[in-house]
């Protein structure tokens, strides 16, 4: 024996089932705003770390450039990508260069939000008769 429902309920069903389908079309275009800014945030966040590991690199470049008696800027500048602005670059005692440039954050190459400004330091001992340049 076979039971039909009749055709108001087949109708009122329908209509729930095409509610549900526009629930989630909603849930998703409110839920992908949020993990875009997410991976945005979370990039830049990244750029920045990576930023402040290449001046720290420019940093101990220069340092063993000048234990070595080699041009200090030379060093410093070859390290350094072209994205990150070189303010200075200074000698900090005995074998010691301390670098200082600026970052951008936003979209690289697009559109630049604001900069970052790091400095790092780095120490080699120097050996006798180099001297800093």
């Amino acid at each position: 024996m076979t039971m039909t429902m009749p055709r108001w309920t087949m109708q009122m069903i329908r209509r729930l089932r095409r509610r549900d389908e526009g629930q989630s079309a909603l849930e998703l275009a409110a839920f992908i705003p949020i993990v875009l800014i997410v991976l945005i945030v979370l990039s830049q966040g990244i750029a920045a770390m990576m930023a402040a590991s290449h001046v720290r690199d420019a940093a101990r470049d220069g340092a063993r450039a000048a234990e070595r008696g080699d041009s200090v800027y030379a060093a410093v500048t070859a390290s350094m990508p072209d994205s990150i602005e070189l303010d200075s670059v200074s000698s900090c005692g005995r074998g010691c260069v301390k670098v200082a440039g600026r970052a951008p954050i936003g979209i690289l190459g697009v559109v630049d939000i604001t900069h970052i400004n790091l400095s790092s330091e780095a120490t080699f001992r120097q050996r006798e008769g180099s001297s800093w340049r």
